[in-house]
């Protein structure tokens, strides 16, 4: 009965610990960011892949993915150009006319907050280890268009070659919390 009731107590006591760190940690997280806000952005995002076709819908899949890593402002638009064959089928230069937010710190104080967030472009459900040109179009057209940092490098990409990218990893200002919400 006695070692039933420290056990119970011993649960109890890591449950509150567990909670205190989550807790902390949050309040952590708030202190970090700073005020923030939304600037539009319009690019025509041109691929020229000499190793890999993609179709048109799976481009715009691509995007739409590589916008909510990077923390886009929610409803983003997205339009397939110069698709010449309906469907999937692959081509070897599809372009996506992307309309979207991007965060940015600002001065002062404003309804929006964004802090620095870790992200890995590389992984399951996110870009493969051998879309190497991709991710290269990707550092070129993309990533300016938004306040990022500590860009890992990526290799160098050898037309009708696959090339590895075990990872890319960089920092990008994103929304904090209830910020990713749209409000404008």
């Amino acid at each position: 009965m006695q070692s039933r009731l420290f056990r119970t107590l011993g649960v109890g006591i890591l449950f509150l610990v567990a909670l205190v760190s989550l807790q902390a940690h949050a309040q952590a997280a708030d202190a970090t960011a700073v005020a923030a806000q939304w600037k539009p952005q319009e690019l025509d995002f041109d691929l020229m892949e000499f190793t890999a076709e993609y179709s048109c819908q799976g481009l715009h899949g691509k995007m739409q993915l590589l916008l909510q890593a990077l923390g886009a402002q929610p409803g983003a638009e997205l339009v397939e150009l110069g698709c010449m064959e309906p469907g999937f089928r692959g081509t070897r230069m599809p372009t996506v006319k992307m309309r979207f937010a991007s965060l940015h710190p600002a001065d002062g104080s404003g309804a929006q907050r964004g802090a620095w967030k870790s992200v890995n472009l590389v992984g399951i459900g996110k870009f493969d280890n051998t879309e190497c040109e991709l991710l290269e179009a990707v550092s070129r057209q993309v990533l300016p268009r938004f306040t990022v940092r500590n860009v890992q490098d990526l290799p160098p990409c050898f037309p009708h070659t696959q090339t590895l990218v075990p990872s890319f990893k960089l920092e990008v200002f994103a929304p904090v919390g209830a910020d990713q919400a749209r409000t404008q």
